[in-house]
């Protein structure tokens, strides 16, 4: 299609956005896992949320906040810089699953 690295990296991160918001209206869920800065701008333009309000940091560079979408409260977990080590992605699940997000 002609685009440059930038302009594809957007790209992505808008449709990530949009199927996330399509997903979010349509699917009864509570939290949601986020992986990147770029994805993590996008999602938020996309599902129209005023705002990330953290919680806790569960560890270095993963951070447990909540963001509003439409009227419902929602849990986000982040985490900055892609998909990192293994480790990073079990200690996400193993904070999901024992705080019952």
């Amino acid at each position: 299609m002609g685009l440059d690295i930038d302009r594809t990296r957007e790209r992505i991160a808008t449709n990530i956005g949009q199927l996330t918001d399509a997903l979010l209206s349509s699917v009864k869920t509570g939290s949601l896992v986020v992986f990147g800065g770029d994805t993590l701008n996008a999602v938020m333009r996309s599902v129209g949320a005023d705002g990330v309000y953290p919680m806790q940091e569960i560890q270095p560079g993963i951070v447990h906040s909540t963001f509003m979408h439409g009227s419902f409260r929602k849990n986000l977990i982040t985490k900055s810089g892609g998909f990192g080590k293994k480790e990073s992605i079990l200690q996400i699940e193993r904070y999901v699953w024992c705080s019952g997000l």
